[in-house]
């Protein structure tokens, strides 16, 4: 077995990151941490920073955000997974199952923190798209895009203040 700190380890060392950034009074800074992002206030002269979110494997569906002052973080299984006798199994384990999710689905969740994003994309991959809609009830202030692969084409369930990130006027 092993074990890393992809649950939410990653998008709370981005929050601290940023923190130890600011004490030095840096302007603006956006910190990645594989994937896992805080983005400060926005650049001289931009609306915002520009993060580009793609479905597990069709490019096309790429969507362009502009994001400032929140956390950003996407779960899923476009290069993290393992094939068994033809079986894709994500590295996202299903809790009551024990085993990797077998759907294809890919989650992108913006959130007021980095540790918050992280947390929610992970659960929101294990929910799927249905209960994750009832789910975001209970975080104001989060939005998700929700890719997921259904007979054969990728799907696109996104919340609806997530549109607000897409290319804003």
């Amino acid at each position: 077995m092993r074990i890393d700190f992809g649950g939410i380890a990653k998008g709370y060392a981005v929050d601290e990151a940023y923190k130890a950034l600011m004490e030095f009074e840096v302007e603006t800074a956006l910190v990645d941490g594989g994937g896992d992002m805080y983005l400060g206030p926005a650049p001289s002269g931009k609306k915002g920073w520009e993060v580009n979110i793609q479905s597990s494997e069709n490019d096309s569906l790429e969507k362009k955000v502009i994001l400032a002052n929140c956390g950003i973080a996407t779960s899923g299984d476009r290069y993290r997974y393992v094939e068994i006798e033809g079986k894709r199994y994500s590295h996202i384990i299903h809790p009551k199952k024990g085993l990797g999710i077998t759907q294809r689905r890919q989650v992108t969740v913006i959130a007021p923190s980095s540790t918050q994003a992280d947390a929610l994309a992970s659960t929101f991959s294990v929910a799927g798209p249905k209960k994750t809609k009832r789910l975001l009830k209970l975080f104001p202030g989060v939005s998700f895009s929700y890719f997921f692969l259904q007979k054969g084409n990728w799907q696109n369930h996104i919340s609806d203040n997530f549109n607000t990130y897409i290319n804003p006027t």
